[in-house]
This record gives structure tokens, sequence and C-alpha cells, in this order.
């Protein structure tokens, strides 16, 4: 298992979403940072993992893995559970995001976000300003 911040990113304005919306939009999914260094999970309790979100330095949420769904261990299960029953097993290297220790926050260019799991290690990503153009 290894840390990572998903980085949400949405076509739906103010966030006013149905199920239908979040299926078209891809479940709201933009891109993860992750870590590189895997653990084990035969060392850690997940359950007690805190989590501390920082902004430029200053913590802005914490979390505990008991707060995705007991562990975020169930989460993968159920992803797992899914999947397989559709006929679409997961497959060895796989990126599984169990769900969020924190809210949802909006960045800007700038924002140096850290996320520091204890044992599980920590991970992070800089913002910066990106030109958009359209494509034809």
């Amino acid at each position: 298992m290894i840390p990572g911040i998903e980085i949400v990113d949405s076509r739906i304005r103010d966030w006013d979403l149905s199920l239908v919306d979040t299926v078209a939009d891809n479940a709201s999914s933009g891109l993860h940072v992750v870590e590189t260094q895997p653990k084990s999970l035969r060392k850690l309790d997940l359950r007690s993992i805190e989590m501390q979100r920082h902004r430029s330095g200053v913590v802005e949420s914490t979390g505990v893995g008991s707060a995705c769904l007991e562990n975020p261990l169930h989460a993968a299960l159920a992803v797992a559970n899914v999947m397989s029953k559709h006929g679409t097993p997961l497959r060895a290297g796989e990126c599984i995001m169990t769900g969020t220790l924190g809210p949802v926050m909006p960045v800007v260019a700038g924002d140096h976000i850290h996320a520091d799991m204890g044992e599980l290690g920590s991970v992070s990503t800089r913002f910066t300003a990106v030109e958009h153009r359209a494509v034809h």
C-alpha cells in the first residue's frame, strides 16, 4: 500500500452532482499523485493511520483510516468484488484509490500540498499555472 493524493476535476459547476452527472464526469477523476515505495500491509493497522494534509506548510485537514468504511481495505475489497462481478477482475499493479481521509479542497497555482500518513508514508505535489488552449 502507498499513500496518495487524488486530484479531483469536475466539469459540473458548483459540484451540484447527481449520480448520472458523476458517471458522465468519470467520477470527477482527474489525476493522482502517489508515493513510490510501497509498505507491507502486515506491518500496518490501516484503521488507525492518521493523516494530516498541509497546504503550503499549514495543516488544513486531518483524518483517520477508520473513516474509510471502517478500514481502507474494506473499500479495496468492495471495488475488487464489483469489478470481478462484472467480469473485469483487478490485476496486479493496478491503482485503487480507497477513499479520502479529508474533505475535497480547491487549489490554486503555487499551492504545495503535502499529505502525511504516519507509518504509511507521505506524498506531496505542487500546483503551477497552465495555459488552457482549445482543441479543434
